[in-house]
């Protein structure tokens, strides 16, 4: 029975004390602000549970982009970027039919790059050269090749 038929059916004759249908009426009025009052209590609830909800999904996009900045940084100190660096050399040997220039570092390491056309022996380079990213210098490669003139005290 909805709360509108048992207020109609108190409001008939069948009871003998009028002061007993306005206490059950006004129980009924008390049970609807109490349902209101539950109905706001779980809304509140509801908009509570969604700020939870969304600061937990912000708190774990801020942890997983901590977690990708710290993949980043740990990539890059195990796999670093190669670097530049200028070295002077001098050219030792010309090979025409292969175009390959050879030349030395003052290290006495030797090194080749493609290109023989305009140069000597004796002639000084200007290279820059890249390291791979390793502290090894045998895997460095030669980036860039300039002429820089010519050394008569080359032997």
């Amino acid at each position: 029975m909805t709360n509108e038929e048992t207020i109609a059916w108190l409001n008939t004759d069948d009871f003998e004390s009028a002061g007993y249908v306005e206490a059950t009426k006004t129980a009924i009025k008390a049970l609807e602000h109490q349902k209101a009052l539950e109905h706001q209590k779980i809304e509140q609830m509801k908009k509570e549970d969604l700020f939870i909800r969304r600061l937990f999904l912000v708190s774990m996009a801020i942890v997983i982009i901590m977690a990708i900045i710290g993949l980043m940084v740990t990539y890059r100190e195990h796999h670093p970027h190669p670097q530049k660096y200028p070295m002077t050399t001098v050219v030792t040997h010309v090979s025409r039919a292969t175009d390959t220039v050879t030349v030395q570092d003052f290290n006495g390491n030797l090194w080749q790059f493609k290109g023989a056309e305009d140069w000597d022996i004796g002639d000084v380079c200007s290279c820059i050269m890249s390291d791979n990213g390793t502290e090894l210098i045998d895997d460095d490669k030669i980036v860039k090749v300039k002429y820089d003139g010519w050394f008569s005290g080359w032997k």
